[in-house]
């Protein structure tokens, strides 16, 4: 499996939108309760700032087409997260 670094990782989940609409992307992450999620599609979505400060990024669960899949984004910590468009993420 291929690696990215966490930081090359922060770079690309900002990057909103491209030419063909919202930038969607995978992702495997560990939850507050230590359950693993897996979102095979995803976009960033805002935060409260806050959680933003706690070193905590907003994932919300989309369809292959762009539409939310849950009302609100999801709070992941960037140390949980695993795995980033199937690649192993390393600090």
């Amino acid at each position: 499996m291929n690696t990215i670094a966490r930081l090359d990782m922060l770079r690309d989940i900002s990057v909103k939108e491209t030419s063909k609409g919202k930038r969607l992307f995978s992702m495997k992450f560990v939850t507050k309760e230590g359950e693993v999620v897996y979102y095979p599609y995803a976009f960033d979505a805002p935060i409260r700032s806050e959680l933003q400060s706690k070193r905590y990024i907003g994932v919300m669960h989309s369809s292959s087409t762009g539409q939310a899949i849950s009302s609100h984004p999801t709070p992941v910590c960037i140390d949980n997260i695993l795995e980033y468009n199937h690649q192993q993420v390393t600090v």
